[in-house]
């Protein structure tokens, strides 16, 4: 059975880099690049932006693409990656192929756009294949990688440097809020919804 390892688009990059390494010292058949953020990215203007848990859909777009690059560049195609976040078109799709994605997935797009999105997308990257004179795409795969990842193409349009610096800090201190509460919720919560086992939860240290 295939094993496939999600990551969050709110790593650093030493973090990264252990991550692919076992990844690839343990034999994984590949990565879903990224998981939902704990970032509040500035772009944001809904009333809810406050909110904790995980965002997904198209603010994500930015950092998911960003880390995407920054995998494909460690794991120098030993597996496959999938690029997750964001995409809600054909050239969503694309840029996650030419960031290093094998292999693309969405969801929160089709809540809006239904599921005919999905030949949309299709009938898109057909035409981007088309276009470079190609009969698919894998060709590209990575081909902006490392423009990404030195900064010198960005993610995504109108996200620059310091909106990006801005996030990646936000992220840690969600991150660093999420992991003082996670003992209070384990314990807490999980003896308020099953009392049944209250005497037997403890804190986690």
């Amino acid at each position: 059975t295939p094993m496939l390892l999600k990551i969050a688009p709110d790593l650093t990059l030493p973090e990264l880099d252990g991550m692919v390494a076992v990844a690839r010292r343990r034999g994984i058949d590949g990565m879903i690049v990224s998981n939902t953020t704990v970032a509040r990215p500035v772009s944001l203007r809904s009333a809810a932006k406050t909110e904790t848990g995980g965002l997904s859909g198209k603010p994500l777009f930015g950092a998911s693409t960003r880390i995407l690059a920054e995998t494909f560049l460690r794991v120098e195609r030993q597996f496959p990656l999938i690029g997750v976040g964001g995409i809600d078109s054909a050239a969503t799709a694309f840029a996650k192929i030419r960031a290093g994605a094998d292999l693309v997935q969405f969801y929160s797009a089709m809540v809006f756009q239904g599921p005919g999105l999905v030949k949309t997308v299709k009938a898109g990257l057909a035409a981007e294949a088309r276009s470079a004179g190609l009969p698919k795409l894998s060709a590209l795969v990575g081909r902006d990688a490392q423009a990404i990842a030195r900064g010198e193409r960005q993610a995504e349009k109108g996200h620059g440097r310091a909106d990006q610096q801005r996030d990646e800090e936000q992220a840690h201190k969600n991150a660093e809020q999420r992991t003082a509460e996670k003992a209070f919720d384990i314990a807490v919560g999980h003896n308020r919804f099953y009392p049944q086992y209250a005497s037997n939860t403890a804190p986690c240290g």
